[in-house]
């Protein structure tokens, strides 16, 4: 019990040093160009994709807001709530309950279903063994991404401001 108990308050931390590393970036870009990323953000969210890479089992819950922009230009806020539970290679289950859509995701090395909990139907399809393939497998035949594969898929994170590209979370 106790390794446990050890493996959450590493994971604890670690959250909260990614949720820092984010933190660091938001205000690092500022809405300038990816460029000027700091190179200490930069690396925090580097290491934080590395650990998830390699963490055998953890969870996790994210609160999100973004803003939808209508045809008008009219820019509304929206928000929605995340759970996710993974056991690699071959486990995951995701529950999203946002405003513009409710759904869970399982995933057991043979299939994954997608279930819509608004209109009440589901979906499964045969898959690959492994999380990273399926959600790949799915996203390309279906246009249906997991919410939140960000931030477990492999790889978990995507920052070069070499080539300009921005964090994927």
């Amino acid at each position: 019990m106790t390794n446990g108990v050890i493996a959450n308050d590493r994971m604890s931390r670690f959250f909260a040093l990614f949720l820092t590393g984010l933190a660091l970036v938001w205000l690092a870009t500022g809405g300038t160009e990816a460029q000027d990323v700091d190179a200490h953000a930069d690396r925090i969210l580097r290491d934080m994709g590395e650990y998830l890479k390699t963490a055998e089992e953890f969870s996790f819950e994210v609160e999100l807001s973004y803003d939808a922009v209508r045809a008008d230009g009219q820019k509304i806020l929206l928000g929605a709530a995340s759970q996710v539970w993974i056991r690699r290679p071959d486990r995951m289950r995701t529950a999203y309950d946002g405003d513009e859509r409710k759904t869970r995701v399982y995933f057991n090395a043979r299939t994954i279903t997608i279930h819509n909990l608004v209109e009440n139907v589901y979906a499964v399809t045969e898959v690959p063994p492994n999380i990273d393939e399926a959600l790949d497998l799915v996203f390309e035949r279906y246009g249906f991404s997991v919410p939140v594969a960000d931030f477990f898929a492999s790889p978990a994170i995507s920052v070069d401001p070499l080539e300009g590209e921005t964090a994927t979370v």
